[in-house]
This record gives C-alpha cells, structure tokens and sequence, in this order.
C-alpha cells in the first residue's frame, strides 16, 4: 500500500494492529498506522489503547467513513495527538491536530506538505509520504 510503508519508514515505527470499538456503533477502527510514545517495556502487552498519532490511507471505496467518521471517532480518544489522511491518489493530505484540551486544527492541503508530529518533535516530509518503490 502506497504511503503505510513510507510512513513507517519515516516516524521509524510500524503498524500496530491496534482496534478498537466506538461506542455508538458497532463497527470496528483499525488506522492504518498508529504511532505510540511511551516507555513501556512489557513484552507481554499485545496492544496498547492510547495512541498518539494515527495515519489513515483513503479508500477510494469509503471516502464518507473515512472522512465524516472516523475523524470524530479518532478525537474523541485522550491520547490523540494528530490524525493524518493520507490521499494517495491526489498525493493530497488533511491534517488534523488537537491545539489544546477540547480543541482542534483540521488543514485539508491541496499543494504538497510536511507533517509536523510533535510527539516526535519532528515533521514527516511530504515526498517521504508519497514515496513510491
């Protein structure tokens, strides 16, 4: 899949397999990445629940879900910093990023553009995004 990999290979993570349940639905929510910052060491935790940053590449096939939904889905977590969709298509991004405790930023860019990932203290370069090969 174009752009997982890439976004991988950039924060230096992987993705986790992390789900879980909204409570108004019974669908189930899986990113596509998930980036955790913590410093537990436990090899017997299978998964974590507080994500920091979660990537969703689009789905031609659910542009409504991924765009209506899930976003709301994801804010509603603590733990969430910055939510990134990933549209590998258009090679376009939307950004959304908490800017204090109840609020949020939510950038659709047209043009290429970097992510900043505060977590990390670092920005994810857009060409290493849309990386392909």
């Amino acid at each position: 899949m174009a752009g997982c990999g890439s976004i991988c290979g950039a924060a230096n993570a992987a993705p986790t397999g992390q789900t879980w349940r909204p409570a108004h639905d019974q669908s189930i929510r899986k990113p596509d990445v998930s980036l955790f910052c913590n410093d537990r060491r436990d090899d017997d935790i299978r998964s974590y629940d507080d994500p920091r940053m979660l990537f969703e590449i689009l789905s031609a096939g659910t542009p409504r879900t991924d765009l209506r939904t899930k976003p709301e889905e994801y804010k509603a977590l603590d733990s969430v910093d910055t939510i990134v969709f990933v549209d590998t298509a258009a090679e376009r991004l939307r950004i959304v990023q908490r800017t204090a405790a109840h609020g949020w930023r939510d950038m659709t860019y047209q043009e290429a553009a970097d992510v900043p990932l505060p977590s990390l203290n670092m920005t994810l370069p857009h060409n290493e995004i849309f990386a392909r090969g």
